[in-house]
């Protein structure tokens, strides 16, 4: 079936829904509607003070971006800002979808000062 615009009267698209005439035909078997997440590119974050790196994943983010207002970094080593509470609940999500995960800033300066520079902000189903 070549793809284009429906035939006058109406046409079924190669992914079985009718399509009024002159209306564009799908290239793909996906229902309409299906596709209207857009899916940003990985994009480069801050892991270290003047150090950037390419995400591992999409939904990916860093420890040094997601936390960087609330800790301080000297000689190499992370700790509190004077303005926040070691339990102090911490929030961020990725490409604009919130995170529902509960996590402290305390957890994030003890996993940046581990070694680790990237967390998953995607939220458990």
């Amino acid at each position: 079936m070549a793809n284009g615009r429906a035939k006058v009267g109406g046409q079924t698209g190669v992914n079985g829904y009718h399509y009024k005439g002159g209306q564009y035909l799908p290239s793909t078997d996906i229902p309409p509607g299906l596709l209207t997440k857009n899916v940003k590119p990985l994009k480069k974050e801050q892991v270290e003070p003047y150090k950037w790196e390419l995400q591992p994943s999409v939904t990916m983010r860093s420890i040094y971006t997601v936390a960087y207002s609330g800790m301080i970094i000297k000689n190499g080593i992370a700790t509190i800002h004077p303005l926040y509470n070691h339990d102090e609940d911490w929030s961020f999500g990725y490409n604009g979808i919130p995170n529902t995960k509960k996590i402290t800033i305390g957890e994030l300066i003890d996993l940046y000062n581990s070694g680790e520079r990237w967390i998953n902000a995607e939220s458990p189903a």
